[in-house]
Parts: C-alpha cells; structure tokens; sequence
C-alpha cells in the first residue's frame, strides 16, 4: 500500500517563482554590466572575478553563475567600445 506521503513526492512539480526569475536576470544584468565597464576601463586581462563580484555587489559564485547563464542563453554582447 502506497502512503499517501510517497504519493505526493511522486507528483512533484518544478519550483517557478516569477519574482524569483526576474531577481535572477537582475542580478545577472548586474554581473554583465559591471563586467562590461571593468572590461573597458581596465582591459580584460586586467580585470578580475573578484573585482567583478565587488563592483556588481555579489559574492564570487555568483559571478560564475550569471556568466554560464548568459553564455547558455547566448546573450553575451560585445563590450561597448569608446
């Protein structure tokens, strides 16, 4: 006999948050553009992860996140060029 726990679990489904998708792609806007204006002001060798992460106000991880999200989403742009 099946207890009606192991039914539910069966049923699971996939956690979506509305709010929580656009907090993500904030932060993930944040991350890209913090990026974008150390790339132009330093260079791109010269830029860190963690300068990066400190400039956007996230933790390190997060920047390593956002830049497999994007580049999963392929929406990378190019650096603006002055």
């Amino acid at each position: 006999m099946m207890s009606l726990m192991n039914s539910r679990a069966a049923k699971k489904n996939p956690y979506r948050s509305r709010l929580r998708a656009e907090q993500a792609a904030a932060t993930r806007r944040l991350v890209l553009d913090a990026a974008s204006r150390l790339f132009v002001e330093r260079g791109y060798a010269a830029t860190s992860i963690d300068a990066i992460a400190e400039a956007a106000g996230v933790g390190r991880s997060t920047v390593f996140a956002a830049s497999e999200a994007l580049a999963a989403q392929d929406r990378l742009r190019p650096c603006d060029r002055r």
